[in-house]
């Protein structure tokens, strides 16, 4: 069995200013970013399976917060919201040196409600709801020493 809990400063960032560093306006702000980020906990379980012969199953699931607090704060560059991964594979012993490893992950990303008014800096209001999935497959080769 494997098991894990990851908690994140994400708080640390705030903001993210755009600096000239070059040119007649090197050093002047061109715009701010603002994320108004909150911390986060990324926890997961999962467990590995020796079956008999070369093969090794393995199969885990695992929450993880978004750091971006609403729909208010939330940007069209970074439109995120809490993910649970699901995650299926197997490793296959080629040798005493080789292995093959293939992996599955599908990832469900909470629908993301974007209320994001930059009026007042002549930016525009951005209403709506992003949705999206990931699927991610993964073949490795490995080889000891």
């Amino acid at each position: 069995l494997l098991a894990d809990a990851t908690f994140t400063r994400w708080s640390k960032i705030q903001s993210l200013p755009l600096v000239r560093t070059s040119g007649t306006q090197n050093g002047a702000t061109l715009d701010t970013f603002v994320f108004n980020f909150r911390d986060t906990w990324r926890v997961s379980l999962g467990g590995n399976y020796k079956l008999g012969g070369p093969w090794t199953l393995k199969a885990g699931v695992a929450y993880d917060q978004s750091p971006v607090p609403d729909a208010a704060t939330r940007s069209v560059r970074l439109p995120d919201e809490d993910r649970t991964w699901l995650s299926a594979g197997a490793v296959y012993q080629v040798s005493k040196n080789d292995k093959l490893d293939f992996g599955y992950s599908y990832i469900r990303v909470k629908d993301a409600d974007i209320n994001n008014n930059q009026a007042a800096t002549g930016k525009g209001v951005v209403t709506g709801t992003y949705n999206a999935d990931i699927q991610l497959i993964g073949v490795q080769y490995q080889h000891t020493f």
